[in-house]
């Protein structure tokens, strides 16, 4: 049997995070930032920069080289700025935007696991977050962030965070969303924050039955039948999915659900 060695790296290359000793609670900062360099050396990233913040120092601890062909800064001036780098590369017409994201995190963290004093992940997806590029453009991305919590302990040493842009075609005009999950070997819970509302997950089961179907090529009137609801039942799934997370339409909806990990 031929081995497809390209189908292999392509999977490796979508799931390098737990295929290459990346268990944020089992490892040192210095493993993590080791394993990532040596994944730069292979070119595993492309339009995803990876970083390690300090959250004592509020500073960056490293970021992969590609933010210099991304954002357009070198990474050693990135680093350099310390504490300043965020307000150099940052955007000020997102107060609002910040001021929720905070605001959601914040009530998350409220919620305790049964489990608490079990290691446990957290995750989250920020989705709409601006930076500058150096030559002034406004790229959105998606920021995904996960640190361990030590019996429930909001904030750690440091956390590490993926960022993938530019999403900015795939949101409605200033729309952004806040998903986290908290997690361990007993339990887990998760919450979806949005300008529409809170709930517990960003599409419902029979939500997600429906974007998988839409996203394996079916139309309307095959999921219908597939699962057997009313085309209008599908049609509204569709609409309120695409609503809730502030898609432009439904190939950006199937999109920002597979980068948040949804589907």
């Amino acid at each position: 049997m031929k081995i497809n060695e390209e189908k292999i790296a392509n999977q490796f290359k979508s799931n390098w995070q737990n295929s290459y000793n990346f268990d944020v609670l089992k490892n040192p900062v210095e493993t993590l930032i080791r394993n990532i360099k040596d994944l730069e050396r292979e070119n595993m990233f492309a339009n995803e920069m990876i970083m390690f913040f300090d959250n004592k120092r509020f500073a960056p601890l490293y970021i992969t080289k590609n933010i210099e062909t991304i954002l357009g800064y070198p990474q050693q001036a990135f680093l350099d700025w310390g504490k300043d780098a965020f307000l150099k590369i940052g955007t000020f017409e997102q107060n609002e935007f910040w001021k929720n994201i905070w605001m959601w995190q914040n009530d998350f963290m409220e919620i305790k696991l049964n489990h608490g004093k079990s290691p446990t992940t957290f995750r989250s997806f920020c989705a709409g977050c601006c930076s500058k590029h150096i030559d002034g453009r406004r790229m959105k991305f998606l920021f995904r962030s996960e640190y361990p919590i030590r019996e429930n302990k909001v904030m750690p040493d440091f956390h590490f965070a993926r960022l993938k842009g530019d999403i900015g075609h795939l949101l409605k005009k200033d729309g952004y969303f806040f998903y986290c999950e908290k997690f361990n070997a007993h339990e887990k819970v998760s919450k979806f924050y949005s300008e529409s509302g809170t709930s517990d997950y960003p599409i419902s089961i029979r939500e997600k039955e429906v974007l998988k179907l839409i996203a394996n090529g079916m139309n309307s009137k095959e999921i219908a039948a597939k699962l057997f609801i009313s085309l209008e039942t599908v049609k509204t799934h569709r609409k309120n999915m695409i609503s809730r997370l502030r898609a432009k339409d439904t190939s950006s909806l199937i999109q920002l659900c597979k980068l948040c990990e949804i589907i």
